[in-house]
């Protein structure tokens, strides 16, 4: 040791300043060579497609329970922030977005569950589509629930999802 003092927070800033540094986790099943030549199969399909006619679907939670218990303030200040005592809850919002910026949302308390994800799909996303659309949705189990595939079949868009190839329409 050199004899150096200095906080965690100041290590932290300089860090932040060299990029290369910054730890990302990905999913491990992104090393597998099916789950690479899948992907390149995909990114090649979806090149094809115009790009005014895709619909992506994802979901975004908040939890109130994960606020912030302590934070820093200026020296000699005292930090005050509020949070809901006692009404601990989850908020999800599940939206589309175009390449135009346009979205179709619907938010609700609560995970995403199947149940939840059908009746956007009926109430929200369907209406909101034209029969050009593609609908494109990640690998998360609810949206490849029969019940969930069946809704967006009985409309006249297709939908892709990752890692599939064949778009139905």
């Amino acid at each position: 040791m050199s004899g150096v003092k200095g906080s965690i927070m100041a290590v932290q800033r300089a860090l932040n300043r060299f990029p290369g540094i910054k730890e990302t986790l990905h999913a491990s099943e992104q090393d597998r060579a099916d789950v690479n030549l899948l992907r390149k199969q995909w990114i090649q399909e979806v090149a094809k497609l115009d790009p005014s006619r895709l619909v992506f679907i994802d979901e975004s939670g908040a939890k109130t329970n994960m606020t912030r218990l302590r934070g820093r303030a200026l020296g000699g200040n005292r930090l005050f922030a509020k949070t809901p005592h006692g009404h601990w809850c989850t908020t999800t919002l599940i939206f589309s977005v175009r390449l135009d910026g346009t979205t179709a949302a619907m938010e609700g308390e609560g995970a995403t569950e199947t149940a939840v994800f059908g009746e956007y799909i009926r109430r929200v996303l369907i209406p909101a589509l034209s029969p050009e659309d593609i609908v494109i949705m990640d690998n998360l189990r609810i949206h490849h629930n029969p019940k969930v595939i069946e809704l967006i079949d009985l409309n006249p868009s297709a939908i892709a999802s990752e890692g599939v190839l064949g778009l139905k329409s």
